[in-house]
């Protein structure tokens, strides 16, 4: 018997095709729901809202009429809800959308939130593009700009600043350089022109006079030291047993004041020695307004004990 001519699997056959093509034109055809966004990259802090990103729900474009809320779309007889985007936060964020028929699963996007900003360098008003070269040299023009940016602080933007020239001197116009990077390593720069002052002569000249008479002036105090040193190491370096110098001085005329000070003696044995004895005793005598003399000490032996002051 031929199976083809049996009634019961030619029915089950026919059964199973028109199956199989029902399977097929559901498959293809099919609600499947799927959210697909215009963009998915956004700039940090603009003000951009979620559904204006979307593009189309289960193949419906969206327009403006379906958009019933900033996060809302109305699609098909019913609504999809997503989450806000946060444009003040940088980086790769997940939105959940839901829809209101609970037996559709609910979806995640993602948006990514870019900084493509430069930051903002301003050239200050006013100010004098004249300078000396020692303050080129030294990169004294923090006063010449100002920088900003949309997402990163002032204070964290990276500044650098150099002269473009490599070779400058008296009279050059050189070119100042500012660059500045924010944290998302955007770049921008701005130039100045600036007018090297001519070496001014005069000042040189007054300056050259200055440090010539200070020389001079050196010098001088410098003899003077050394002749002083002279005289007070030749007093020094006498030897132990040479007598200290008796002196007599005779002080300006004047009525003291105050009654005569009793004689004084500076001996070795007091700390001092063969320069400052007679040194400390001149200088009583002369501070006392007597007159008198400073007469070395002797002992027995013929050794030398210090100075005596004895006033007259």
């Amino acid at each position: 018997m031929n199976f083809l001519e049996d009634a019961d699997f030619k029915h089950y056959f026919k059964m199973f095709v028109i199956g199989i093509v029902v399977f097929l034109f559901l498959y293809i055809f099919k609600d499947d729901y799927g959210i697909v966004l215009n963009q998915d990259t956004v700039e940090y802090g603009k003000n951009v809202r979620i559904v204006d990103l979307v593009e189309s729900v289960a193949g419906n474009p969206i327009n403006d009429s379906n958009k019933i809320s900033s996060n809302t779309i109305s699609v098909n007889g019913y609504e999809v809800t997503f989450d806000e985007i946060d444009t003040f936060k940088l980086g790769s964020q997940n939105i959940t959308a839901k829809y209101t028929d609970s037996s559709i699963q609910k979806q995640s996007l993602s948006v990514n939130v870019v900084d493509n900003k430069k930051p903002i360098i301003k050239i200050n008003k006013d100010i004098d593009t004249k300078m000396d070269l020692k303050d080129v040299r030294r990169l004294k023009v923090d006063s010449f700009y100002s920088v900003s940016d949309n997402e990163t602080p002032d204070k964290k933007i990276k500044i650098k600043k150099y002269i473009k020239e490599e070779k400058y001197s008296y009279g050059d116009t050189v070119h100042l350089v500012i660059e500045a990077t924010d944290k998302s390593g955007n770049v921008s720069k701005k130039k100045i022109k600036i007018k090297i002052n001519e070496k001014n002569v005069e000042k040189e000249d007054v300056k050259a006079e200055n440090d010539e008479d200070k020389d001079k002036h050196d010098v001088s105090s410098e003899q003077h030291i050394q002749e002083s040193s002279t005289q007070s190491s030749q007093s020094v370096q006498q030897p132990v047993q040479q007598a200290p110098q008796q002196s007599q001085i005779t002080p300006t005329p004047t009525q003291p004041s105050r009654p005569k000070p009793s004689n004084k003696q500076y001996l070795f044995s007091q700390g001092y020695d063969m320069s400052s004895a007679p040194s400390a005793c001149q200088s009583d005598l002369l501070s006392s307004g007597y007159t008198g003399s400073c007469t070395p000490i002797q002992d027995s032996d013929g050794i030398y004990l210090g100075m005596q002051l004895i006033f007259n």
